[in-house]
């Protein structure tokens, strides 16, 4: 075998790295660029769809959740009034002991102002004895003033037996007792350290000096509330009489914006002569103080009852109001909270 002719080998190799590459046209670049690109939106759209159906689970999950709900709802409902119609035949049929045991019973499954209305109609009308002193206990402990006008019915009833007639003025003056310690814990409530700001103003009849009018019997006027601050707030306005009532003059049914402002409707001032406090209440949430309307005493453990009950019904507002506010304590109640904030505008009543 010869030598390799390196002269040739080196020209061959020499000629074929200087031949023209084959190129690479637009076309077969955009296919390449497409094929990754198809790979990438199918993984893509497959992830969404993943995500969809996921979301469309829960959604589903959550509409049947509460489609159950809905449904037990009305299914409790349902077996709520099944037994309230049971209970009330069972009252008008049995005697004695047994009709007071259920008229205890319905007390929590009336509504308040049906029950007070029952019991007032048992404790003076019912030919039994046993259910009308029931009666009489049980208008004593559903802490409102009409049961304790009804009470002041009885004891004013010369025929009425000595013993109701006791038990009635009993239950009257715990009721008059328990009404008097909110009234004072509500009149007691102050705010401190609020940032919210707010402007209040008596337009009408009466002589204003500052957050003080003095007005004469017959007197009145419409309260203007102005929001001067930077937040969308609540306003209720509790106005606490001079005979000791509690009645609203203002629900927060609508939020109020920052410089906006509210007004009650007209109110007139009279007797009993002196001091009426209009109690302005502002507040980031929604607050709702009407069960102190006419609210006294509770069945199941007086004023403190009745401030578990609003911590309930009427949210996180009257539950910080009401930690200090509890009759039984020793100091006035304080908000500290920046979420809302107190005024008292008072209205000095005079005669003519």
């Amino acid at each position: 075998m010869g030598e390799p002719n390196w002269n040739q080998i080196i020209a061959r190799a020499l000629k074929r790295e200087a031949a023209p590459k084959p190129q690479t046209d637009g076309w077969q670049k955009v296919s390449v660029v497409a094929s990754v690109f198809s790979t990438v939106v199918l993984a893509a759209m497959g992830l969404m769809l993943q995500r969809w159906n996921a979301n469309t689970t829960a959604a589903l999950s959550q509409a049947q959740l509460e489609a159950t709900r809905a449904k037990n709802s009305d299914d409790a409902r349902v077996q709520e009034g099944q037994l309230v119609s049971s209970l009330l035949k069972q009252l008008f049929e049995l005697n004695g002991k047994h009709r007071a045991a259920i008229l205890v019973v319905l007390e929590t499954h009336l509504p308040k102002e049906r029950y007070i209305a029952l019991c007032g109609a048992l404790a003076k009308e019912d030919s039994e004895e046993p259910v009308r002193l029931a009666a009489i206990r049980q208008l004593g402990s559903t802490g409102n003033l009409k049961g304790s006008s009804v009470l002041s019915s009885i004891v004013n009833d010369p025929s009425r037996p000595p013993n109701e007639r006791l038990l009635a003025e009993k239950n009257r003056t715990t009721i008059e007792n328990n009404r008097r310690q909110i009234f004072e814990s509500i009149k007691a409530v102050k705010s401190e350290g609020s940032q919210i700001k707010i402007g209040v103003h008596l337009v009408g009849d009466c002589k204003e000096e500052g957050t003080t009018s003095r007005c004469l019997e017959g007197q009145g006027g419409i309260l203007e509330i102005d929001n001067l601050s930077s937040r969308i707030l609540f306003f209720q306005v509790l106005d606490l009489g001079t005979s000791g009532s509690i009645s609203s003059l203002l629900r927060p049914d609508a939020p109020v914006g920052p410089g906006q402002k509210i007004r009650t409707r007209r109110y007139v001032f009279g007797g009993p002569y002196g001091t009426e406090i209009l109690k302005v209440f502002a507040s980031e949430d929604r607050i709702d103080m009407s069960i102190y309307e006419n609210a006294a005493v509770s069945r199941s453990g007086g004023t403190e009852a009745i401030v578990r009950d609003a911590l309930v019904d009427h949210g996180p507002f009257v539950a910080a109001l009401i930690q200090d506010t509890i009759p039984t304590k020793s100091s006035i109640g304080v908000l500290a909270s920046d979420r809302w904030a107190v005024v008292d505008y008072s209205v000095n009543v005079q005669p003519k």
